[in-house]
Formats: C-alpha cells, sequence, structure tokens
C-alpha cells in the first residue's frame, strides 16, 4: 500500500490533469472558488467523453474528499494534509495544503 502526493499548483485557480490511482489512469479537476474561499475537486473516468465519477467536493485539511465513489472510482482513499485551522488561501493548495492519495491493497 503506497501513499502518492497528487502534484498541486496553488497559484492556478483552474487546473486539469491525468493522474494514475492504482493502476488506472483518472481526470481530475480542481477549482478555487473565492465565495467559499475553498479548493474544491471533481474526478472524472479517462475516456470520451469523460464520465463524472465525483463531483466539486471540497478539500479541507484533515478530511477525505471521496470518501465514498459510486461505481468506476479509485479504491484507494484520497486525504488532505495541512493546518487544521483556516484560513488557507489559494495559494496554500500545494505548498502547507497537500493532496495525497493511499493505494488499495492488492
Amino acid at each position: 500500500m503506497a501513499t502518492v502526493e497528487i502534484e498541486l499548483n496553488g497559484e492556478e485557480v483552474f487546473q486539469t490533469m491525468s493522474v494514475e490511482l492504482d493502476g488506472t489512469r483518472y481526470r481530475m479537476r480542481l477549482e478555487w472558488s473565492e465565495f467559499a474561499v475553498a479548493w474544491f475537486m471533481s474526478l472524472y473516468s479517462d475516456t470520451e467523453p469523460p464520465e463524472p465519477i465525483a463531483l466539486h467536493r471540497r478539500i479541507s485539511p484533515g478530511s477525505s474528499p471521496y470518501y465514498t465513489f459510486r461505481t468506476g472510482g479509485p479504491r484507494g482513499v484520497f486525504l488532505v494534509y495541512g493546518p487544521t485551522a483556516p484560513p488557507y488561501g489559494q495559494a496554500a493548495l500545494g505548498r502547507s495544503v497537500r493532496l495525497l492519495y493511499v493505494e488499495a491493497s492488492p
């Protein structure tokens, strides 16, 4: 069981990327919300067209934004690591606030 850090850039308010989780490729989208003063993450299949797996989940330290998935999601667990006291700010993502993925047991 390995832990992978998802490389993120808090300077970009909208990011899309391809990530490999448990041997399967997915598309990930991250968005900064000025209104909520928070980052949100969505996960999609890596197919054409992409199928939504989980949408608009808040990234907060000490939480798992995708604790449960509908069919088609990765088997491991996302964890958000960082200081537990807000505010976090946009630039904190990828610096003091990190997104980790713990792979499922084989």
